[in-house]
């Protein structure tokens, strides 16, 4: 049952981005599920037997808890807000003192924008290496899509 309400949800937010990482459950299970070094934990969010979001955190119990996806249904009005709520409140509860994102997303980008974070940057740089520009739409991105980490 909740494996076909995160299949369905896949399949419905598989349309929504015209560039990024093919997302099923094969995947998911492999980048994070199965990964040897880290502990990965996973929130759902559900309207009856929908699901209508899930967050994927790194926490490895040193007060740092990493947002490493975070997947929903746009067609949601309280979503993306919900579930990244619901991510905030695990990583809580799992004893994170800090909270940061790895997803490459508008809609993530805007709600820490709009939580109150203290925001920090990085001392160095960090780029990516493309060709010339041009419109992509909708894109999608998790840092660790490009490199091993």
């Amino acid at each position: 049952a909740k494996g076909d309400a995160l299949k369905d949800l896949l399949n419905r937010y598989e349309f929504v981005y015209d560039t990024g990482i093919h997302r099923d459950i094969s995947y998911l299970n492999w980048r994070y599920s199965l990964h040897p070094y880290h502990d990965y934990h996973w929130v759902a969010d559900y309207e009856g037997d929908a699901m209508t979001g899930f967050c994927i955190l790194k926490y490895d119990g040193t007060g740092d808890a990493q947002l490493c996806e975070c997947i929903y249904d746009r067609d949601c009005d309280d979503q993306p807000q919900r579930i990244l709520d619901a991510a905030l409140f695990r990583a809580v509860d799992l004893g994170a003192a800090f909270f940061h994102s790895k997803v490459v997303s508008i809609d993530v980008k805007r709600y820490f924008e709009n939580a109150t974070f203290h925001r920090m940057e990085k001392s160095y740089n960090q780029f990516w290496v493309y060709p010339a520009l041009r419109d992509c739409g909708d894109v999608l991105f998790t840092t660790g899509d490009f490199k091993e980490d």
